[in-house]
């Protein structure tokens, strides 16, 4: 979101977040919690660069695939949706993003830039490639293994809180 904001667009959508609304039949899983803090980072970039939040703009049913993602861009242009960025919570999500914008008559990233989350190897390869933020799956692993290996040695040390170096990897879909 930052980045987005940064290269200039100020109605700023994110695919896939969290209003804090009760939803009925939600479920209370992990992908919840992760749309949650996703979504408490772009209110928060929004926050940095003092541009209003619009609830409107919290895609919710976009949640969970490219699908519901497709028809959540869908419904929220033909209600009369106003955004020149995407913040996708998942590249998945993001994929969904961009085919329902193209289907809208979208122009990307002319008319609005999509930006996703993980990376994933489709990413460089959908039209437009995909603007990611890379998690460092690798780094994880090992930040992982070594913590596991440390607490096999010692069970009583104290757990490890850490944060993960990401990088945005820029591609077609935001220039």
């Amino acid at each position: 979101t930052r980045y987005l904001l940064e290269r200039g667009a100020r109605r700023v959508a994110i695919a896939g977040g969290d209003s804090g609304r009760q939803r009925p039949h939600a479920p209370d899983t992990a992908p919840t919690a992760m749309a949650a803090l996703r979504t408490q980072g772009w209110r928060a970039a929004h926050a940095e660069f003092g541009v209003d939040v619009d609830e409107r703009l919290i895609m919710e049913d976009a949640r969970y695939s490219a699908a519901n993602a497709y028809a959540a861009v869908r419904a929220a242009i033909a209600g009369g949706a106003s955004f020149d960025a995407v913040f996708a919570i998942t590249d998945d999500i993001a994929f969904g993003v961009l085919a329902g914008l193209r289907s809208a008559g979208k122009r990307i990233p002319q008319d609005v830039a999509v930006v996703g989350f993980d990376n994933v190897s489709m990413s460089q390869f959908a039209v437009p490639s995909l603007t990611s933020i890379d998690p460092n799956r690798t780094w994880m692993a090992d930040q992982v293994a070594r913590a596991l290996t440390r607490r096999m040695a010692d069970p009583k040390a104290e757990p490890l809180h850490l944060v993960t170096p990401v990088e945005l990897v820029v591609r077609d879909s935001t220039s």
